[in-house]
């Protein structure tokens, strides 16, 4: 396995920086007492999640969405687990079957 260049190792620092900025900032802001970002700030303050909180939209949405997910994870463990079982006692079967094969090719 080759390792990535210098070329490479800048460009994924480039891309992380790119992608993780934003995400900062808004969690930044989320805590601020202002709209905006301002260094430093007057204080932190849990303004933006009162005003989501007085908003039923929002809390429905968060609800829906809480619901979907746990939804979705129950269904892909239904799937997931079997799917490994079979997996696991396919690879169990086929280990066996080849072991028994080379000790039968063996005592011939």
């Amino acid at each position: 396995m080759s390792r990535n260049g210098p070329l490479a190792l800048i460009f994924h620092t480039i891309f992380v920086i790119v992608m993780v900025a934003p995400i900062l900032v808004v969690c930044l802001v989320a805590f601020t007492p202002e709209g905006f970002l301002s260094l430093p700030t007057n204080g932190f303050s849990l303004r933006w999640f009162r005003a989501i909180a007085n908003y039923p939209e929002f809390v429905h949405a968060f609800w829906v969405s809480l619901g979907l997910g746990a939804l979705s994870s129950f269904v892909a463990l239904l799937f997931a687990v079997p799917a490994a079982l079979v997996m696991m006692t396919a690879s169990l079967v086929a280990t066996l079957a080849v072991a028994i094969a080379a000790v039968l090719r063996h005592s011939l």
